[in-house]
C-alpha cells in the first residue's frame, strides 16, 4: 500500500520531531487525530482498495519521539461497507549516534468483511535503517508479510527535507519532502510454450498431429516499483495539513492483479490532542 499507507508517514514525521512542535515544546505524551483522502490507495504497486478513491480517520499515540501506536478506518465512497478495512500499526524509532537511526515496524491490515476485489488480510514487520547524508536522507528497510500472499521486500527511499522560515506570530511554517522510493520484491511470471507433436507409428503424414500448449509460472525478485512524490505541508501550533502528489511508475506489471501506475493525490489533516509541556 501506498507505504505510504500502512501506518501514517506524516505522523511518524510528527512523532519524530520534523512537525509541528519544537524541541522545548515538546510532550512525551503526544496524541494525534487526523483524516486522510486518497485518489487510490496501493501496496507495492497493488491497489488494495480497487482503485477508488478512499477516506481515512486516524487516532494515533506517541512516546518521547521513540514509540508510536497508530489505528486507521478506512471508508471507500460508493462501497456497500461502511468501513471495509482498517489497519492497526506500532513501532519504534532508535537513535543510532548523529547520523543513523533503526526503525521497527509491526502492523495488521484486516478487512471488515472478505470481498475478493479488497486484496486480503495480513500481518507486517519492518525493520528500517536510516542515514542522514546532510543533503539527503536514505532509508532502507527490509518488510515480510504473513498472511496468505506472504512475501519479503525491499525499500530505498531517498528524500529531502526542507523548511521555510517561521511566520504568523513565529508558530507556522511550511515544510517540503520530495522523495524517490525503489520497492524490491517477489514477482512470478506466466510462460506460454508450445509442443508439436509427429504422427505414430503407421499413421500417414498430415493425420494424427497437432500442438499443445501449456502455461508455467518462474518466480523472481526483483525491481517493482518506483514511486515519486513530493509531500508539502503548513504547520501551525497543533495543526498539521499536507498534500502529496504521487507518480508510481510500474517496473513489473502483474496483469492478474489490479496494479496501481500513475498519478495519485493525498492531503492530510491532522490535530494535536495533547498540550505543550
Amino acid at each position: 500500500m501506498k507505504p505510504s499507507q500502512h501506518f501514517p508517514a506524516l505522523l511518524v514525521a510528527l512523532f519524530l520531531g520534523l512537525g509541528i512542535s519544537t524541541a522545548s515544546e515538546k510532550n512525551k505524551h503526544v496524541f494525534y487525530l487526523g483524516s486522510s483522502y486518497g485518489s487510490n490507495l496501493y501496496y507495492l504497486g497493488t491497489s488494495v482498495s480497487d482503485d477508488r478513491g478512499f477516506l481515512s480517520t486516524d487516532l494515533s499515540y506517541g512516546y518521547d519521539s521513540v514509540l508510536w501506536i497508530s489505528g486507521s478506518l478506512y471508508n471507500l465512497p460508493g462501497y456497500s461497507s461502511a468501513l471495509p478495512f482498517y489497519d492497526l500499526s506500532a513501532g519504534l524509532n532508535l537513535p543510532l549516534g548523529k547520523s543513523f537511526d533503526l526503525g521497527l515496524t509491526l502492523a495488521r491490515h484486516q478487512l471488515t468483511s472478505r470481498p475478493d476485489t479488497l486484496f486480503f488480510n495480513y500481518t507486517y514487520a519492518l525493520v528500517s535503517l536510516g542515514l542522514d547524508w546532510k543533503l539527503l536522507y536514505s532509508r532502507l528497510a527490509v518488510g515480510r508479510t504473513f498472511g496468505e500472499y506472504g512475501q519479503t521486500y525491499l525499500n530505498l527511499k531517498n528524500s529531502r527535507y526542507m523548511q521555510s522560515g517561521n511566520f504568523f506570530a513565529n508558530n507556522s511554517f511550511f515544510s517540503l519532502e520530495p522523495s524517490v522510493n525503489l520497492y524490491f520484491g517477489s514477482f512470478y511470471r506466466l510462460h506460454s510454450r508450445t509442443i508439436s507433436s509427429g504422427p505414430g507409428p503407421g499413421v500417414r503424414p498430415g493425420h494424427g498431429t497437432g500442438n499443445w500448449q501449456y502455461n508455467y509460472y518462474t518466480k523472481g525478485f526483483g525491481l517493482l516499483d518506483v514511486e515519486f512524490s513530493i509531500p508539502v505541508a503548513f504547520n501551525a501550533g497543533i495543526f498539521t495539513l499536507e498534500m502529496e502528489p504521487v507518480y508510481l511508475l510500474p517496473v513489473f506489471d502483474d496483469q492478474s492483479i489490479h496494479s496501481a501506475k500513475g498519478f495519485s493525490f493525498f492531503i492530510s489533516a491532522y490535530v494535536r490532542l495533547s498540550r505543550k509541556k
